[in-house]
């Protein structure tokens, strides 16, 4: 596996990971910069082979492999950058008030000071109808849901409208292959939002 695990995209200062990254991880294995997001693809890239990856993410030693495990997992993962989810770590649990946005974002800005070259983090891994910019545009949530099966049915494994149309005049549930989830209409276009991060600093948001 040769993709990066991290991105750091320097005319626009905006590093790009799935989860997030975790004040410990920001400010310990990112301070570099570039240098640092260079040095955690390589490790990433030298023990994602199938027969290594496991052992890797779930390293239980202190040696830097184990410890680089964990912190490619952290990219993978993480959720704190959000407001709302503090408790996840812990409780699996989101707060839809959100109340601790000032405080999310006050350790945001902070990390982000340590990390050179960086002055702003966009990730996927949580999923919405539109793309979500906080913390004065330092925290970018990318994953609209731009693909037409997961708007419309998430995660609940839902036939696609080719089951329904190959089966005209037949009375079929319109339920997951299990039976436990009800199917919403998978819609014919895509719907949700882009980004685009212009040199000047801008940030454009395009919705489909």
């Amino acid at each position: 596996e040769q993709r990066p695990i991290i991105h750091l995209a320097e005319d626009v200062r905006t590093v790009f990971v799935h989860g997030g990254v975790s004040p410990n991880v920001g400010m310990s294995h990112l301070s570099q910069g570039k240098i640092s997001v260079e040095k955690l693809n390589k490790i990433w890239w030298e023990h994602s082979h199938e027969g290594k990856l496991y052992d890797f993410l779930n390293g239980r030693g202190m040696e830097l492999k184990d410890i680089m495990g964990h912190v490619v997992y952290e990219l993978l993962t993480y959720r704190g950058n959000h407001p709302g989810y503090g408790k996840w770590e812990s409780h699996g649990t989101f707060d839809e008030d959100e109340g601790d946005s000032d405080k999310v974002c006050e350790i945001l800005h902070d990390m982000l000071s340590h990390m050179e070259g960086i002055d702003r983090i966009a990730v996927g891994h949580t999923p919405d109808d539109n793309i979500r910019i906080m913390c004065d545009g330092a925290f970018m949530a990318l994953d609209s849901t731009l693909g037409r099966w997961i708007r419309g049915s998430g995660n609940e494994y839902c036939p696609g409208p080719e089951h329904f149309e190959k089966r005209k005049g037949v009375d079929v549930p319109r339920t997951s292959r299990d039976g436990r989830y009800r199917c919403d209409e998978i819609k014919a276009v895509c719907e949700g939002q882009i980004v685009r991060l212009d040199s000047d600093g801008s940030v454009n948001i395009i919705t489909m």
